[in-house]
């Protein structure tokens, strides 16, 4: 395992991902979102590729910033689905971002 530096890119797609994955690429991206989270250390950002998710995800403190591809478009955020809950455990501040998805 090599060193951890915040601000690193973690990948996670639900589609080619492998949670035995690194997910520090998109060739070796994460298949469920909390797993990238939980890989995640403060100021580091998750991006989630297209897809289903059918997880609950909690962020337990993290100051990280979770989005889709691109949290504007919406075309992306409407096929970047969680289907299943968020939860925040109230030690996340304003350097915890979530954007980008649709929650079913």
């Amino acid at each position: 395992v090599g060193a951890t530096f915040a601000g690193q890119t973690i990948y996670v797609d639900a589609v080619n991902g492998d949670d035995a994955n690194g997910g520090f690429s998109e060739a070796t991206a994460f298949a469920t979102i909390q797993k990238g989270i939980d890989t995640a250390i403060d100021g580091d950002t998750v991006i989630v590729m297209l897809g289903e998710y059918a997880e609950n995800i909690t962020f337990s403190g993290y100051q990280i910033t979770l989005t889709s591809l691109d949290p504007v478009e919406p075309n992306i955020v409407n096929d970047t689905v969680i289907a299943g809950s968020v939860q925040f455990s109230g030690g996340e501040d304003a350097n915890c971002i979530f954007t980008g998805f649709k929650i079913q």
